[in-house]
Formats: structure tokens, sequence, C-alpha cells
């Protein structure tokens, strides 16, 4: 009964894997650049940052229409983030070293640019709802960077993190609890930022990305 049960297994393995891979299917976005980030608040509303501007679709990803953001041509959005199909923000940096955050209140159809750079290069902001949110990147040559605003990003407060490098992206579960993960680090709060802890890992690498459920 042992080969007909590793036989078994072996097929078990493989309708499993042929099951999970076809579950993805390629869709074009209509350009021809890199695509930095996506963010959906329903299986039909999603928007991806790509160069000076935003793509948005309506239908889940069959069709994208381009949004521009209305800033000279060196700024770079590198992340969106929305919390329903008309408010939403965006971040990046231009070729100066000017960071940038911007906010939509009609879905992308227009941005506002939210007041001076609070960084270098914003690489990551994250809203919980229309009022608190925090923005991720780096300040200067390599340093570390993370603000939060508490009235939809008209104004931010630097907070204070450990002496690590540049930040990539981080996420909150709530208004206390969230990560913000870079250059061979990963910090948590448990108090809404007031105090950011850098935790252990034996990884010696980049991390790009961080998100929990």
């Amino acid at each position: 009964m042992k080969p007909i049960s590793i036989l078994l297994a072996i097929c078990t393995l493989f309708l499993s894997y042929t099951s999970l891979y076809s579950q993805w299917i390629s869709q074009e976005s209509g350009t021809g650049g890199f695509l930095w980030s996506v963010d959906f608040v329903d299986h039909d509303n999603g928007w991806i940052a790509y160069r000076d501007s935003v793509l948005r679709t309506t239908n889940g990803g069959s069709d994208w229409i381009k949004q521009w953001i209305g800033l000279p041509s060196a700024f770079g959005v590198q992340a969106v983030d929305f919390i329903d199909t008309q408010r939403g923000w965006a971040c990046g940096g231009d070729t100066s070293g000017y960071g940038l955050i911007v906010r939509t209140t009609d879905g992308g159809d227009t941005w506002s640019d939210l007041g001076p750079g609070i960084g270098t290069s914003m690489s990551r902001v994250f809203f919980l709802n229309g009022r608190i949110g925090w923005a991720v990147g780096q300040d200067g040559c390599c340093e570390g960077k993370i603000a939060r605003t508490l009235d939809g990003g008209a104004s931010w407060v630097d907070q204070q993190i450990p002496e690590v490098g540049y930040l990539e992206s981080g996420f909150f579960l709530d208004s206390l609890l969230g990560w913000a993960v870079g250059n061979q680090a990963i910090l948590k709060t448990t108090n809404g930022g007031n105090v950011w802890v850098e935790q252990d890992t034996e990884y010696t690498h980049s991390f790009d990305a961080v998100t929990l459920h």
C-alpha cells in the first residue's frame, strides 16, 4: 500500500499546486513602465502607483486608466493608499530629494499637495481612516523616517525611531499596533508610534513590504 499512498500524496500536491497557480491571471496595465504598488478597496476598485501618476481600475483590473497627479514630471509616485472609492493618498519624491504627499477626495481625478516635503523620499503612506495616518520613508542620505498625521495629512509630526537605514513600508492593525520595515530592520510600536522598538531578525536583507490580517 505504500507505493499507492506515495502516488496519491504526489497527485494531491500536484493538483494543489496547479489549482493555486491557476488562480493568478496576467492583466495588462496599458503601460510600459515599472509599477510600484497597488491598493484595492474592494473587488473592483483599485489604484497603482506609476511614475508621476496613478492608474485606476473600476472593474477588477480588466481595464486601467491613467490619472495625473498634476505635479512636475520629476516627481515619482511610490505608493498609494485609499480608504474608500473617493478618498486616497499618494507619496513619493522628486529628483532633487524632496518628499511629497498628495491627497484626493474624488477617486483620483484631482489631487492636492499637502504642503512642504516631510522627508527626502516617502515610500509608503497608510491611513486607518480619514484622519489618522502614517508616512514611511527616508530623510537625508540614508536615515529612516516615520511621520504621523491626525488631520488627514494637513499636518505631520515626526516620530522618534531607532537609528536604522531607510524604511520601505509600514502597516497598522489599529491606531496603536503597527510595524515598519526597511534596510535590514523591523520596527514595532504598540502606542501609535510614540515609541518604536527594533525587533531582532536573523536576516540581513532589506524588507520591502509588511502587512498583517
